[in-house]
């Protein structure tokens, strides 16, 4: 399922309003239908606000993803600098977690473990 253009979005969102707008005007000018016109607007102004909520949400979680993976490739890339010494064992920790403070566990930093 392709995502949508940002084009493709505007150009529905003024056909949206068009069809808003033209809702309003029959229903000023005492459309027989005037009711159900009034329904059917507010069910599609109610249905195209849900879309674009869900559009911004998807664009927050996409910009998260980017973001996430950007970190991963940085830190994948560090190189280990700091080494702890478990039970004859070598394990190496990448550089960002020798700085951290160890919640007073035994073994703080086990994240790659070299035999």
């Amino acid at each position: 399922m392709s995502t949508p253009s940002p084009l493709s979005l505007q150009n529905k969102s003024q056909e949206v309003k068009r069809v808003l707008v033209l809702g309003e005007r029959l229903v000023a000018a005492n459309h027989y239908a005037a009711e159900e016109i009034k329904v059917k607007s507010a069910e599609v102004k109610g249905q195209w606000e849900g879309l674009m909520t869900l559009v911004d949400e998807r664009e927050a979680l996409l910009t998260l993803t980017i973001s996430f993976f950007d970190r991963q490739q940085k830190v994948s890339s560090e190189h280990t600098t700091c080494t702890a010494y478990r039970g004859g064992g070598v394990i190496f920790v990448p550089q960002h977690f020798c700085s951290l403070p160890c919640p007073g566990l035994t073994i703080c930093c086990i994240i790659f473990v070299v035999a």
